[in-house]
Parts: C-alpha cells; structure tokens; sequence
C-alpha cells in the first residue's frame, strides 16, 4: 500500500496550499483547499493530517483528478509518538549512541538491540533514526481512500466545514456638527488548533438555516493578539448581494493563527448626514396612579443608500473641540440592516429633558377604564428641542382619545404626541384615555 501524503507537518515546507475561507457570523467556515500533486498506479489512500478537531465530519467534499474515485473516507488520532515510530522499525536499522543496531523487539518502553548476535535493552527514548515514517502524524488525520489511481500529476481539491472560526463587526460613529464618518471593522477569529496561511477570506453575513448544531470541540486557548489599526490594510472589503445573504470580500490574503484574531476595515462612509431626534414612551394612563418622570431618549438617524450592515455594536462618539480630545455618547447593538433602510441608533437618556405624567383625574366605572393625565415636557437645555411622547393605548371601537394635542399611531398600538419645546422651558398638554373592561 502506498500512502501520498497531502500535508504533513514532516513535509509543511514542501507543500503549498491554495487555501480560501467563508466564514459565517453564526460560528462556522467552510474551508477549500488544493494543491497539485504526483500520482502512480500505487496510490491507493491520500492522507491529510493537518485538519481542525473542529471538522464537521459529515461535510467533507474531495474533488479527485478525472478517472479516480474516492471509495471511503476515515479520520484519525494523532498517531506521532516515541513507541509507533520505534514499532514502525522493528527488524530494521536503528541509531542507539552513534552506533548501528537492528531492532529486534519492544516491551513497552523498553528497546531490545541486537548487534553481533548480542541484544542490549535500552530505553526506547534514547533511540534515534534515519527518518520518520510517513503513515505517522502528528494531528487529526482524513485518510482519504481511492479505489483507482494513474500516473498522473493533477489537482486534489479538500472542502469541509469547521466549528470555532467566526466574525464580528464593530462600527464607528463619528459626530460632527452637521455630518458623520462611520468606519465599520470586522474581527475575524479563528479558536481551531489550525494555522490557516494566506487565506482568501469571504464573509457572509445573514441568519443561515442548519439543521442541527454540530458537537462542540474542547480548544486549547493562547494568548488572543490583536492586529494594530496601523498594520491594517487601508483597502476596505468589496460587497454583493448573495442569495439573501451579504457577502464581504477581504481584498488581500490573511494569515489565520490558532486563536487569533485579525481586524479588518469593512467599510468607510464620509459626510454621512444624520438627524436627532428625542423619544420617550409613556406607562400606561389606564394604570397610572400618582406622578411618574422619566427622561427622553435621544437618538441618532441616518440613511445609508446602496449599503447593507451586518450586525454588530456601534459605538458612536463626538469631539471636544475645546480639549481636542474624543467623547464616547454610547454604545448600540445593531441587527443586520438592509440597504436603503433608516437606521435608528438610542445613544442614551438625555440628561436635560425630562417627562412628568402626573394623573389629573380618575373617572372609572364597573365598566370602562377612564383617565385624565397631563404630560409635562421640561427643556432645560440652550437648544430647542422636538420630543415624541409615545403613550400605550391600543385603538378599538370601544376605546378614545380626548384631547386638543396632535397624535398619530405608530407601531399599531402607541398614541404618539410629538411636541417642540423652546430652551429653558417647559410644555404640557392633557389628554383623557377611555376604554372598556375586559
């Protein structure tokens, strides 16, 4: 049986890997790679020792030269020790302090030599060889077995899925007067116990459908580093719309080290216009006793055309220009988002504004609900400010609103009052809520 091994860690130097990455953001990559190799009659199994532990076993995919099948696939442990490379030359020519013996048997770890017709145990340790047998490895194995092959020298393809290799994205927000500059950043780590070297490297981003989560690994954990923005490539990644998916296109090889992590500009988008806006929703007037106050949220909108974000946290900031020196405002988590759709980032509670609800007046029967609140917005900042009070109040037959203040429904159930309120002031308007028992 003749084995031709497609990486070893014996012959890594020898054999090159075109090797290419699509990584999703749910924990999982699907892995390709090739090589050219030399085929005779004789071959009958590949070996390719250098896969993750993480391997989804079921998903491997082998693309053999024309003419030859594969006929089975099987994994195995690593198999590289002291006592398989000194069974591997039992009967054979072995070094034992620069001296020739031949290896007439082992008894554990015991080596029995035999030379001039005498035998000499020694420690199986102290022994040395001319090489390392090739059938050994010393990582997780696919034997891969033909059932035919030819001479030939041709291209052997490898794709499987793996566990333990993610992405996340990360963005920067920005905030000047007027406009804002939002970098996004992917970190793309890799916590398999294999070195992934000049990878070209997809990103997908999208909720992937599986039809059961694959077993989970134990990975031994290093040290994570952390690439530099300064030794980051300046080109940002390439994107298309893939089968109801998001694809990110890094455009430069990378080298994925075992539990590191590599972070890659994603995107750049300058003199982005936004808008503040300041929400705060209301408890419900059909249970408010008292007073309550609460303070506003205060949001930051954008639109960006021809652009889809994956998810990831945002982190928006502004400038002192005084100390020349940056703010953090907040931090958001932002869901995949589609193109051409309004992005809505809450940075935080406004500290100058607040809303009182303070209850005028309960009219309650056996059989309605019926109450009279008055809202207060306070404005204590220099700037005027428009604040939406959203109040939970689902619209039915049996159920009004009385009031002299404007209100729309927004998201089927909230009655909306959005009012302006000047610097250093206060509003308020009073609305009556009536609705039937259940």
């Amino acid at each position: 049986m003749k084995r031709l091994f497609i990486l070893s860690s014996l012959l890594l130097t020898q054999t090159l890997f075109a090797t290419h990455l699509s990584i999703y953001d749910s924990g999982i990559a699907l892995v390709e790679e090739e090589s050219t190799f030399t085929f005779d009659k004789q071959t009958d199994s590949l070996v390719y020792d250098n896969i993750p532990k993480s391997i989804v076993a079921d998903s491997v995919a082998v693309t053999l030269p024309q003419k030859m099948q594969l006929q089975a696939l099987s994994f195995e442990h690593p198999n590289l020790t002291t006592r398989n490379i000194a069974k591997a030359f039992v009967g054979k020519k072995v070094f034992y302090k620069d001296k020739s013996y031949t290896l007439a048997a082992l008894n554990g770890s015991e080596a029995f030599l035999e030379a001039n017709g005498r035998i000499t145990p020694v420690s199986v340790r102290e022994l040395s060889y001319s090489a390392l047998p090739k059938m050994l490895h010393s990582k997780n194995a696919l034997l891969l077995h033909m059932q035919q092959s030819y001479k030939t020298e041709a291209k052997v393809k490898l794709r499987y899925l793996a566990n333990k290799i993610n992405f996340t994205t990360d963005y920067v927000l920005n905030l000047n007067e007027t406009t804002a500059q939002l970098s996004g950043w992917v970190n793309i780590t890799n916590n398999t116990d294999k070195e992934f070297k000049n990878a070209q490297i997809q990103l997908l981003a999208g909720e992937m459908h599986r039809v059961q989560k694959a077993p989970n690994y134990p990975v031994m954990y290093k040290a994570m580093s952390v690439a530099s923005d300064a030794a980051v490539a300046p080109t940002v990644a390439t994107h298309k719309s893939m089968q109801g998916y998001h694809l990110y296109t890094i455009p430069f090889s990378v080298d994925l080290k075992i539990s590191q992590s590599n972070r890659v500009k994603l995107l750049e988008k300058k003199d982005l216009a936004f808008t503040k806006s300041f929400h705060v929703r209301a408890n419900n007037p059909l249970y408010l006793m008292g007073e309550r106050s609460m303070q506003p949220t205060q949001s930051i909108n954008f639109t960006l055309p021809k652009t889809a974000l994956p998810k990831g946290t945002v982190r928006i900031y502004t400038q002192d220009k005084s100390k020349r020196t940056s703010l953090l405002l907040g931090e958001v988590s932002l869901q995949n988002q589609a193109k051409n759709t309004p992005v809505t980032l809450d940075i935080g509670k406004d500290f100058d504004t607040k809303l009182t609800q303070q209850l005028i007046k309960r009219k309650d029967t056996k059989t309605k609900f019926d109450a009279i609140i008055e809202y207060t917005l306070t404005n204590n900042s220099d700037k005027e400010k428009t604040i939406s009070v959203a109040v939970p109040f689902t619209p039915r037959s049996d159920a009004k609103i009385i009031t002299d203040a404007a209100y729309s429904y927004t998201k089927g159930n909230l009655a909306t009052f959005t009012l302006t309120v000047e610097p250093n002031s206060h509003k308020s308007f009073v609305a009556e809520f009536i609705n039937k028992r259940r």
